[in-house]
């Protein structure tokens, strides 16, 4: 089955600048499914101010309000350019296939807020 066809997820975590030797793991901070029929959704942390530093709150707010206007226009070019961030406050932790099969995506879906 050609890659447009399958059902992904990609996962952003939050990685705030970290101190030298500070080794914090990201936080789930936003999850987007791209579905079998090419829909495109995106679920953000129920609590996001809580998570975000406040003086990269507004930052991160921006990117994911972009995200939803290129979410509608391009799904799929969103989709790929969000698996491939690796630096900055947000960046991909998790992508995959099937994310009906996936227990955390499950759980991101359930407690996460569809926007």
């Amino acid at each position: 089955m050609p890659p447009e066809f399958r059902a992904r997820f990609c996962i952003l975590g939050y990685a705030p600048s970290l101190e030298p030797g500070s080794s914090t793991a990201p936080i789930a901070v936003l999850l987007i499914t791209v579905g079998l029929e090419g829909s495109t959704s995106l679920f953000v942390h129920p609590s996001l101010s809580d998570v975000i530093k406040p003086a990269q709150l507004g930052f991160v707010e921006s990117l994911i309000h972009d995200f939803i206007g290129r979410a509608q226009e391009d799904g799929d070019d969103l989709f790929r350019q969000l698996c491939s961030l690796a630096s900055g406050p947000l960046v991909a932790i998790a992508t995959g296939d099937d994310p009906d099969e996936n227990s955390t995506v499950l759980e991101l879906q359930r407690t996460f807020v569809k926007l």
